[in-house]
């Protein structure tokens, strides 16, 4: 069986002038989720969209902001840095530069291959829109890597099930026990009062 490889998970992004975000720049909490919000059309798909096109996973027909000459995407993945760059040419048109550095700055060949190979742990889009809704939560989970957690907290539940049967069937045998008790000494006389009054 193949090793499982760690999931990367995006440490730092910086956004400037790509489709409708003049710039942002978000430091995700290293546990739980960010919330992004806004109104319509200030930019919460571009920021999503700008990450989700320096990994190559989606293509831009205009990536750059209207009226800005040139689009930056930045992704900081902790092991791997992802920089993606648009300029303008004489015509209009975007042209791209992607560089992928490691930690220590040095650059990698072939950085393309590089992001093929590290979208090999992410969804494929397209495939996932298609799968049913429980394939959809199992694919999540593993590109998370939260799905040994999952299983370990549904071990746990289990665990607390039994543990909480065994209580209902210990407490359903006392309250007969109690009750055949109850049966037993129904009869019998009240014991005698002892002690003086004073």
């Amino acid at each position: 069986m193949p090793k499982k490889q760690k999931p990367m998970t995006v440490v730092h992004l910086k956004v400037d002038g790509y489709q409708r975000m003049i710039a942002a720049d978000v430091t995700p909490a290293l546990t739980g989720a960010i919330e992004i919000r806004g109104r319509n059309g200030q930019g919460k798909s571009s920021l999503i969209e700008a990450m989700a096109e320096a990994l190559g996973v989606v293509k831009s027909d205009l990536p750059i902001t209207e009226g800005e000459h040139a689009a930056e995407v930045e992704v900081d993945l902790g092991d791997l840095i992802v920089l993606k760059k648009w300029t303008r040419d004489s015509g209009g048109q975007a042209k791209a530069a992607l560089t992928v550095k490691g930690r220590d700055g040095s650059k990698l060949k072939s950085p393309a291959a590089v992001l093929k190979e590290l979208r090999g742990n992410f969804a494929d889009p397209v495939a996932f829109l298609e799968m049913k809704a429980p394939e959809q939560v199992k694919t999540v989970l593993g590109v998370t890597g939260l799905d040994e957690e999952l299983e370990r907290l549904e071990g746990i539940v289990l665990g607390n099930y039994d543990d909480r049967r065994d209580l209902g069937r210990d407490l359903d045998r006392s309250a007969k026990a109690l009750d055949v008790l109850r049966l037993e000494v129904e009869g019998l006389p009240s014991p005698p009062i002892t002690g003086t009054a004073e």
